[in-house]
């Protein structure tokens, strides 16, 4: 049923609005076992679009699925091991690495003969992966992959692209809003999808829902400039969406720094995969984690990379998103323990948080959801 104290502001459908921040959201919206893998995905342009699946070392279209847990393990000197990786949303500057390393030989390099399979809003990459239709997936947020685990699908993340998630509630200078106290009276535009983040952002802050205003908006940043809501989320990174704001003229509030901390872009495969093919997953992450430090080095090399396979892209805009991401990728974990790295104590707030929901379905710990040992398999990953 409809909730009575939300309010809904209509606004035009755009690629953006599939992408939305509340994979939190999925067990009170009675999704079960489907994620709706837009959720908590950044995008840049609205336009673009990318083909249905692109192999290492070719733009060609590709429709070929590859083997879901193979246990031949991949090796350079030998054949090349079909690999698909599944993304949790469409393709662009947020897969940078990804698509430098692929243009440059690198997944070839290490035996993988990579097939790149953009995903969408009627595509759940958690669910293609699990039932073998991709081997690699990647996810927009932790949360997904800890509902999964815990509605029993046996997928962990191995390695995640960002360290911090750059969910954020965007507000107008003039509001002077810079904490979750100052919601207090305020109008908050959100998306669906993303109720429970505002709610357990509330309740960490002892703020009674009944002292703001929720309303829920489209997927941008209009009904912020427009002074429908004073308060709007959006991913930080989305600079698509930066561009409707006015110039220094507006307040950021990471959800990172309320300390509800999710990690974005998560790398996941099926146990048996991780169990019996670590290998390949190591030779995966090493070429990515290779593409990744040199697209952050040469960012438009990288955007004509993307660009190449990828339609309707604005390079501009691309190359931004991949520039600010850094910040994002980087801290104080991947300089001791290289790019990629996961820190468990996360993990378990993650799910320690969902647990207080009551969106879990059983009891879980962080080994559940995510496993480090594909990371330990690869030390030589850019340690910055």
């Amino acid at each position: 049923m409809p909730r009575s104290d939300l309010t809904f502001i209509s606004q035009p459908v755009t690629r953006r609005d599939f992408v939305k921040k509340g994979a939190l959201a999925l067990g009170s919206l009675g999704v079960g076992s489907i994620f709706v893998e837009g959720l908590l995905a950044g995008c840049g342009d609205n336009t673009s679009t990318a083909a249905s699946g692109i192999t290492a070392g070719s733009s060609a279209t590709t429709t070929a699925a590859g083997a879901g847990s193979p246990t031949t393990k991949a090796a350079a000197t030998g054949p090349l091991q079909d690999v698909n990786w599944r993304l949790g949303w469409l393709a662009g500057g947020q897969q940078a690495g990804e698509y430098l390393a692929l243009d440059r030989g690198y997944y070839k390099s290490a035996g993988i003969n990579l097939t790149v399979q953009p995903g969408g809003p009627n595509l759940d990459s958690i669910s293609l992966v699990a039932n073998n239709s991709a081997m690699i997936g990647q996810t927009s947020s932790s949360p997904a992959l800890i509902l999964a685990v815990g509605s029993g699908i046996p997928v962990k993340a191995f390695a995640s692209a960002l360290q911090k998630h750059p969910f954020a509630y965007f507000s107008l200078k003039d509001k002077n809003i810079t904490s979750p106290k100052d919601f207090i009276g305020k109008r908050i535009g959100i998306q669906g999808t993303s109720r429970p983040l505002i709610d357990a952002l509330l309740a960490k802050n002892n703020i009674p829902t009944d002292q703001v205003k929720i309303q829920v908006i489209g997927g941008d940043l209009l009904p912020l400039v427009n002074g429908q809501v004073d308060v709007a989320s959006a991913w930080v990174i989305d600079q698509a969406q930066a561009k409707a704001l006015p110039p220094n003229g507006y307040n950021v509030l990471l959800l990172w720094d309320t300390g509800i901390q999710l990690y974005a872009n998560p790398y996941f495969a099926k146990e048996e995969t991780i169990t019996k093919n670590p290998q390949l997953l190591a030779s995966f992450l090493d070429a990515t984690a290779r593409g990744w430090d040199e697209a952050f080095a040469d960012p438009e090399a990288a955007i004509a990379a993307v660009m190449k396979n990828v339609q309707g892209l604005d390079k501009d805009i691309e190359v931004k998103t991949v520039k600010s991401m850094v910040d994002f990728s980087y801290n104080q974990a991947t300089k001791e323990n290289g790019w990629g790295w996961m820190d468990m104590a996360i993990w378990q707030n993650n799910i320690d948080t969902y647990t207080q929901l009551n969106l879990l379905k059983k009891p879980l710990k962080a080994a559940d959801a995510a496993s480090l040992d594909i990371l330990k398999l690869t030390p030589n990953r850019p340690k910055k």
